[in-house]
């Protein structure tokens, strides 16, 4: 028997882990996760069984290893810069907010603690 191309290998990771994750939120009571405004702000309680945590991880892991594979790179290298920059900036202003003077010199408009991020952390 031949072995499945990596592509449709890491496919069926994806949907054997999506499924024991539905399955999980269906026993367990807990919403889909979605990208309604109402979807829940954790996708698994910490307190979900180890197999359900370790089939996250996996779907997670196989989904961007998908990306890789099916990305060019001349894609992929500027789209992975640009998710750097985006997690350096939102890990300055929550971390380094609160610490900040609340008076700042007149050359900021507003003191980062003031800006609204949506459901950033």
């Amino acid at each position: 028997m031949c072995p499945n191309p990596p592509l449709e290998s890491y496919a069926q990771d994806i949907c054997a882990a999506a499924k024991l994750i539905d399955a999980y939120c269906l026993s367990a009571g807990l919403p889909y996760p979605s990208f309604k405004p109402d979807a829940p702000q954790v996708t698994l309680p910490p307190t979900a069984p180890l197999y359900v945590l370790e089939a996250r991880q996996k779907l997670v892991s196989s989904a961007f290893k998908i990306q890789q594979l099916a990305t060019e790179p001349s894609e992929f290298v500027p789209q992975l810069a640009i998710h750097v920059r985006i997690t350096s900036i939102t890990l300055l202003l929550f971390t380094f907010a609160p610490i900040l003077p609340h008076q700042l010199p007149h050359k900021y408009k507003y003191h980062p603690s003031q800006l609204h991020l949506g459901n950033t952390p």
